[in-house]
C-alpha cells in the first residue's frame, strides 16, 4: 500500500535544488517488489521512472502529479523533477486565473512534471461552466519518458489539459500542436496560440534559438507558406511567461540577445503580490516568511511580448535537416 509522508524540503529551497512546495505532501509506490520493473535501461543509461505522487496546492488551487525525488544528470531528464521556479509560475498563473486567462488558448513548454500548466488548468475548469477547458492548456515536451510521465499524471489525477510531444525548433511538431489543438481564429482565417509558459526553460546556449523559434511560431500562428503570406500584414498579441533563473552570464546574455533578435519586448513581473497571505505570528518580522518557490538562486519571472512590427518569424532549426539531426534540442 502506498504511505504518505510530509516532506521538509526548506534546505532544497534554499540550495535552489529540485524542490517541494510548503504544502506539498508525497506519496511513494512501493507496490513494486522488482526494481527492475521501475527502472530502464537505454544504452548505458538508467531511466528512473519509480515516479511519486505529490501535491502542491498554488493559490488555493490543489495540483497532484508524479515526479522523481532527486534529479537525473542527463539534461532531456530534468524534467522528471519539479524546480522552484515552476513554483513561482505555477503561483502567478493560478492567482491571476480565471479572468487574466479566460478563453485563451495556453501551452507550456519544456512542461516536466507540469506544474504551471496543470494548475491552470485545473484553475480554469473550477471556475468554467463551458466543457471546453481542456481544449484551452496544452503542456508538452521534448522528450518521450517525461511526455510518458505527463500523459500518466493527466490520465491519474483526471487533469483537464492535454499532453502533446514538442521539440524545440521543429517545425513539423509546431505545425502538429496547432493543427490539434488550436482552433482557427474565424477573423484572422489562421490558428495560433494566446500565451505560452515556460519554466526553467533556459538553461543551454544551444535551445535558446530553438526555444524562441517555437515561442514565435506558436504566438504567430500559420508557420507555413502560403497560409502565412496571408496574414503577413497582421500583429500579435500573443505572450510569453517565463520562469527564468540564471545560472550562467553567457546564456542570460544569449537569451536577451537572441529575443531581440526575433522582436521580442521583454519586461520583469513583480513579484511581491504572489506572496502567500500572511501568516498568524506578530512575532515574526517577516510575517509572510520565505514563498514556496525561494530559492539560492534568483528566480525571475519574465513577460515577452512580440512587438507589434515585428516580421513574421519563419525559421526553424528543422528547416536545416543535417544540422538539426546533429543537435539535442528535445527540451
Amino acid at each position: 500500500m502506498p504511505h504518505t509522508t510530509d516532506g521538509d524540503d526548506d534546505d532544497d529551497r534554499r540550495t535552489g535544488k529540485p524542490s517541494s512546495s510548503l504544502s506539498e505532501k508525497t506519496t511513494k509506490n512501493d507496490d513494486n517488489d522488482d526494481d527492475e520493473e521501475a527502472t530502464l535501461t537505454v544504452g548505458s543509461l538508467f531511466l528512473d521512472t519509480d515516479y511519486a505522487e505529490a501535491r502542491y496546492d498554488v493559490a488555493g488551487v490543489a495540483v497532484r502529479l508524479l515526479r522523481l525525488e532527486a534529479a537525473a544528470t542527463d539534461h532531456d531528464l530534468t524534467g522528471q523533477v519539479v524546480w522552484p521556479v515552476s513554483i513561482l509560475l505555477a503561483w502567478f498563473v493560478a492567482s491571476r486565473s480565471p479572468g487574466f486567462f479566460a478563453g485563451q488558448t495556453v501551452v507550456e513548454l519544456g512542461a516536466g512534471c507540469g506544474l504551471p500548466g496543470f494548475a491552470l488548468a485545473a484553475a480554469l475548469s473550477s471556475s468554467s461552466t463551458e466543457p471546453s477547458s481542456r481544449a484551452r492548456v496544452v503542456v508538452t515536451d521534448g522528450s518521450d519518458v517525461v511526455v510518458d510521465l505527463l500523459r500518466s499524471a493527466a490520465d491519474k489525477f483526471a487533469h483537464p489539459a492535454r499532453v502533446r510531444r514538442l521539440a524545440w525548433g521543429d517545425r513539423a511538431e509546431v505545425e502538429a500542436v496547432l493543427d490539434d489543438v488550436v482552433e482557427k481564429d474565424p477573423r484572422r482565417k489562421r490558428r495560433k496560440v494566446d500565451v505560452v509558459l515556460g519554466a526553467d526553460v533556459v538553461a543551454w546556449p544551444n535551445c535558446v534559438e530553438p526555444l524562441l523559434q517555437t515561442v514565435a511560431g506558436l504566438l504567430l500562428g500559420d508557420t507555413t507558406e502560403p497560409r502565412a503570406a496571408a496574414a503577413a500584414n497582421e500583429t500579435t498579441t500573443g505572450v510569453f511567461y517565463c520562469g527564468f533563473v540564471c545560472r550562467a552570464a553567457s546564456t542570460q546574455r544569449l537569451f536577451f540577445e537572441t529575443a531581440a533578435q526575433y522582436g521580442f519586448d521583454v519586461a520583469e513581473v513583480p513579484q511581491d503580490d504572489l506572496l502567500p497571505p500572511p501568516k498568524d505570528d506578530d512575532d515574526d518580522d517577516d510575517a509572510r516568511g520565505s514563498p514556496p518557490w525561494a530559492s539560492k538562486l534568483p528566480l525571475r519571472l519574465l513577460e515577452l511580448r512580440l512587438a507589434r512590427t515585428t516580421p513574421l518569424q519563419r525559421t526553424f532549426l528543422s528547416d536545416d535537416a543535417a544540422k538539426f539531426a546533429t543537435m539535442s534540442v528535445a527540451c
